[in-house]
């Protein structure tokens, strides 16, 4: 097998991994798989002041979360400015806040569209259009893109409410909607329901932009409305599995809101960490980044060697 003093190869395949709520899986999980543990203390992580996600480390004029997903949910309908507006599950105590997904098939269709009319209603009174194309992803379209700073979903677990809540020039115009929304699906949730949304979480402003001549990305293979969104904007090709890889592909993997955070964590095993760590100790990948709600994780072919490394690299686990 390959050593970490082996010369690099010619070619230099590598992926990224977009990866929703690693960071709460990683708090709520009484252990986590073996490899994941070596990727985390072997690698390095890097947290920016106020992460932009993935279009910061990829370093692109960013078109924002809601434009990109728009292209995917509603592809004859998706130019202009757009503002992400996901029922959500959310509990909140006086110091912190946690907030998660609706499982799939949550909300029954009846439902949706009694409460959807009402959203609408609401949205429409201050001039703005609400549109909720599939069950777990809602839109507001805007005039233009709106100016206060919204934190997405996948970085909020067990921050204080004041530190999530929108902010910015125009913050009172979302806050007052948050707190309607609120109301909305507090008069449609049964007592003891924890599975219904019981709120819209408002995130990922963006419009509709060129895509840029150049960039990082060589392919894809698909795993969110995100990627699928962005392979569009940038025309990338579906990359045919791990092996096919010949430059920096991306990829996303979302943890399923219904089963534990061990069990995910060990999906995420299953499905990529395992196939992929074998490719980086046998030097068929070059590198491995995690991107996460609030930094990115870096692990090349010759640091996955590093076995005297114990110290978990990936700050935010201990965050409850």
């Amino acid at each position: 097998m390959a050593g970490p003093s082996d010369p690099a190869p010619v070619s230099s395949p590598a992926i990224t991994l977009v990866i929703d709520r690693l960071e709460d899986l990683l708090a709520e999980a009484g252990s986590k798989p073996p490899v994941l543990d070596r990727i985390l203390s072997r690698g390095k992580f890097t947290s920016p002041p106020e992460f932009g996600g993935l279009g910061q480390f990829l370093e692109l004029d960013w078109p924002g979360e809601a434009a990109l997903t728009r292209r995917v949910d509603a592809p004859d309908d998706f130019q202009g400015c757009w503002l992400r507006a996901d029922p959500a599950c959310m509990v909140a105590d006086i110091n912190r806040v946690w907030i998660s997904p609706i499982p799939a098939g949550a909300v029954e269709s009846d439902l949706r569209q009694r409460l959807e009319a009402e959203l609408k209603n609401a949205f429409a009174d201050q001039g703005l259009d609400f549109d909720w194309p599939t069950a777990n992803r809602g839109y507001v379209r805007c005039s233009s893109r709106p100016e206060s700073r919204f934190v997405p979903m996948n970085s909020i677990g067990g921050r204080g409410l004041d530190e999530v809540l929108p902010e910015g020039p125009d913050q009172s115009l979302w806050r007052r909607l948050l707190n309607e929304s609120q109301m909305i699906f507090h008069q449609a949730r049964q007592p003891g329901d924890s599975t219904r949304p019981n709120s819209l979480w408002l995130w990922g402003p963006g419009q509709t932009l060129v895509a840029p001549e150049s960039h990082r990305l060589e392919g894809h293979m698909g795993g969110s409305p995100l990627i699928d969104g962005l392979a569009d904007w940038l025309s990338l090709p579906v990359a045919d599995g791990l092996d096919s890889i010949t430059g920096r592909v991306v990829a996303a993997w979302q943890p399923d809101p219904a089963e534990s955070a061990e069990a995910n964590l060990e999906k995420l095993a299953d499905q990529w960490l395992g196939p992929v760590w074998r490719r980086l100790v046998s030097r068929r990948l070059s590198a491995l980044t995690l991107v996460t709600g609030t930094g990115f994780l870096e692990i090349s072919a010759r640091q996955a060697w590093f076995f005297w490394r114990k110290t978990p690299g990936l700050v935010g686990q201990d965050r409850r």
